[in-house]
């Protein structure tokens, strides 16, 4: 399925004010959409120029955020073909790592503000059987 810029917009937030560079923020937002399943394997984002016109951001912000996500294994830029996203089968140990911290802080805090064992074991089934994970 091929991404066109225009349906890309509303997974993308940016903050001019916020004092986090653009690249960063488009990075995280690109991040956020694929591992959401938002933007699935072999989905193609768009030329950069098209992109940097539909945000109203300069050419070299959009390279910049690229070049991290593909630094990061998430997507892939060929001459002539394009750049899509990457089936990637799992995170890097470290990264891997992270996330189970930051899980574990997630779900104290909401065992802390009352939600019971049984919605979030309920969540995660619900989680784990609806998000397609490539092998």
């Amino acid at each position: 399925m091929r991404q066109e810029a225009e349906s890309l917009e509303p997974l993308i937030t940016l903050d001019l004010h916020s004092g986090v560079p653009l690249y960063l923020q488009l990075a995280e937002s690109l991040k956020r959409a694929i591992d959401l399943g938002q933007l699935r394997p072999g989905d193609m984002l768009p030329p950069v120029r098209a992109l940097a016109s539909r945000l109203r951001i300069a050419p070299n912000t959009i390279v910049r955020a690229y070049a991290s996500l593909q630094d990061a294994g998430m997507i892939e830029s060929r001459a002539g073909a394009g750049t899509t996203v990457t089936a990637r089968s799992h995170a890097p140990p470290a990264q891997q790592e992270a996330l189970l911290r930051e899980f574990q802080l997630i779900t104290t805090r909401l065992l802390h503000a009352g939600v019971t064992p049984g919605t979030l074991q309920t969540l995660l089934q619900e989680l784990t059987t609806s998000t397609e994970v490539t092998p």
